[in-house]
């Protein structure tokens, strides 16, 4: 009632929501080179550390590797996705 959830006395059990900090990554809308670029300048934010992993992708949404996301040598649309540890 009242927005409570009505239980048998003492039957309500404790729940623990574990989740992760929201993750904020600032990326650039193109980026230009002579050659090739590296995906990796885009991230404006870009994070060294072994805390966050970045994961590349082309525009059919197929994961690229970090060597073939440091040496796009054709135009298009890719995506990039940070995952915090």
């Amino acid at each position: 009632m009242n927005g409570l959830c009505e239980n048998a006395v003492n039957t309500l059990k404790p729940v623990t929501v574990n989740f992760s900090s929201q993750l904020i990554l600032n990326v650039q809308a193109s980026i230009q080179g002579c050659g090739s670029v590296n995906l990796r300048n885009a991230i404006l934010n870009f994070d060294s550390s072994d805390d966050i992993q970045y994961n590349f992708f082309n525009s059919a949404n197929m994961p690229i590797t970090a060597d073939a996301a440091a040496n796009i040598q054709s135009s298009g649309t890719y995506f990039i996705q940070g995952t915090k540890s």
